[in-house]
């Protein structure tokens, strides 16, 4: 395969499991392409990511285009007065478009993700394949990484940050004596299982001669977001045993 090609299905699995990530356990999709454009899925995506309300919306499973049509089209009337730069339409989101919905995907992560902290509007359109503020933020943790691919390759800056947003209590150094594939299948367990962090990549997807950055920088996205959860988890239980 080309490494477009390898790119674009390492996305289609990262995206689809970082969409479930966000939906919560309630609502959750199978197939990219397809399930966005039952019942509300995107419009609920959209509501959690906004944290806001979208117009009512008919919430039910139907194999009628013009139903599907008419919910999706509230979806992405929703998205432009977000001000989420995309040129997907209705009709490419219920027609399965591979391209402009990884696009619309990608813009999501970028928006309410990657650039949540950034005063500006993201374009689909702009390829955006390094980001300085995520890989500062990688990098103060001692880590030495210059861009969202090959730095990645063999999964030891996987481990590595999932060590220092554990505070250390996941260690790069219990994973020795493991091959590279091994070594992250285990470290993606025991980050889930401690710390619920989920598992955006496959494995197959990150150890390999060319990792696609836009799945690297949304797997990283998520574990900037869980640490800065967790900081607060720890602050809040540290308050509370002030006040006994």
């Amino acid at each position: 395969m080309t490494g477009n090609k390898e790119w674009e299905e390492s996305q289609l699995r990262t995206y689809t499991n970082w969409v479930n990530y966000n939906l919560g356990e309630e609502q959750q999709i199978k197939n990219l392409l397809t399930d966005l454009s039952e019942s509300d899925i995107l419009i609920s995506l959209m509501e959690k990511l906004s944290g806001k309300k979208a117009y009512p919306h008919k919430k039910c499973m139907t194999k009628s285009r013009i139903v599907k049509l008419d919910n999706v089209g509230k979806a992405v009337n929703f998205m432009k007065e977000e001000r989420l730069n995309t040129s997907v339409s209705a009709e490419n989101i219920v027609d399965g478009n591979i391209t402009y919905i990884l696009g619309m995907v990608w813009t999501m992560i970028l928006k309410y993700k990657i650039n949540a902290n950034q005063q500006k509007n993201v374009n689909a359109k702009e390829e955006v394949v390094e980001n300085n503020a995520l890989l500062e933020w990688v990098n103060s943790f001692g880590l030495n990484v210059s861009n969202f691919s090959s730095d990645w390759k063999d999964g030891v800056a996987l481990v590595k940050l999932t060590e220092a947003v554990s505070g250390g209590q996941i260690k790069f150094e219990q994973f020795s004596g493991l091959d590279n594939t091994q070594m992250v299948i285990d470290c993606q367990k025991l980050a889930y299982e401690q710390f619920k962090i989920p598992i955006l990549m496959d494995v197959k997807d990150l150890v390999c001669e060319r990792p696609d950055p836009k799945s690297i920088m949304t797997y990283v996205s998520v574990y900037k977001e869980r640490y800065e959860q967790l900081l607060v988890e720890k602050e809040q239980k540290e308050k509370e045993e002030q006040e006994r």
